[in-house]
């Protein structure tokens, strides 16, 4: 059986806009743009995807794994413009464009990224509930 592709919807709805700005809450634009700078993936040249842009696309993927890559990379851009005026609008890549963007941005920025802003939420110590049992 054929598995029919999931879409976001064609206007970004409220909740697609919060995640974005969830996102860049917890991962500010100026902490991936140090990143990106310490990594030496800062875009040297304006793009039509910004190293930046690409970061929060590729956590986003996480979020809308069953969505086509351009739609992950549309609600993205224009999440980031919502949240920020100053962004470029709806950014129009094909695959191979979006694939060479994540092939320049790498794995160690986003290695660096998680090593900065993941943190556990069990205190040190702490067992799970259901694992005396097992222990």
């Amino acid at each position: 059986m054929a598995r029919t592709r999931k879409t976001l919807p064609a206007k970004v709805d409220v909740a697609h806009l919060i995640s974005a700005g969830v996102l860049a809450s917890v991962c500010p634009r100026s902490l991936i743009e140090e990143v990106l700078t310490k990594t030496g993936k800062a875009s040297q040249r304006e793009r039509s995807l910004p190293a930046p842009a690409v970061v929060y696309y590729v956590m986003a993927l996480a979020l809308w794994r069953e969505a086509p890559l351009e739609e992950v990379l549309r609600v993205v851009c224009e999440g980031l413009q919502w949240l920020d005026s100053r962004q470029s609008g709806a950014v129009q890549a094909s695959k191979s464009a979006i694939s060479q963007a994540r092939t320049r941005l790498g794995c160690e920025v986003m290695h660096q990224l998680a090593d900065r802003v993941l943190k556990p939420l069990a205190a040190p110590g702490h067992r799970e509930r259901g694992t005396e049992d097992f222990a």
